[in-house]
């Protein structure tokens, strides 16, 4: 099946959706490190301020740092949330997403074959002039001009 416009093959969406999975799962595993690590430090900032006593220039600081990092955890957390949910379904459902992988070669193989078919002529009759195809029209419709009376 050759593409026409903006269409888009069969295993293009599937690939696509199976692209999405991997890529949720990745993104889950990156946004749980990056909210471990902002969590981090978040107090290695707070045990600063707590334990330490800077100038109120470094404190302001620590403070405007402080904000940055939270803003970084609520980010990551919130990627995490979402992302969450889909990679746990797709660990659950290994299975299925085994038997998507195989439907999507299947489906590769027919939209190969697609593109690579042709048509052969059963008969002669296009080797034949378009002068004597014309004249053998004509015959014909005048021999069933009788018959349709």
């Amino acid at each position: 099946m050759k593409k026409r416009g903006r269409e888009k093959l069969y295993s293009e969406i599937i690939a696509g959706f199976l692209t999405f999975l991997r890529e949720a799962a990745e993104q889950y595993r990156m946004a749980a490190a990056e909210e471990q690590l902002t969590s981090d430090e978040t107090q290695d900032i707070l045990h600063q301020l707590e334990l330490h006593d800077g100038t109120y220039t470094e404190d302001v600081q620590l403070a405007a740092l402080l904000r940055e990092v939270r803003r970084r955890r609520r980010q990551a957390k919130d990627t995490w949330e979402f992302t969450y949910q889909i990679a746990k379904w797709a660990e659950d459902e290994k299975k299925a997403l085994r038997s998507l992988e195989r439907l999507l070669g299947v489906i590769r193989k027919i939209e190969s074959h697609h593109e690579e078919r042709f048509y052969a002529n059963r008969t002669t009759i296009l080797d034949k002039s378009i002068t004597e195809n014309a004249e053998e029209i004509i015959t014909l419709a005048g021999t069933t001009e009788g018959t349709n009376e």
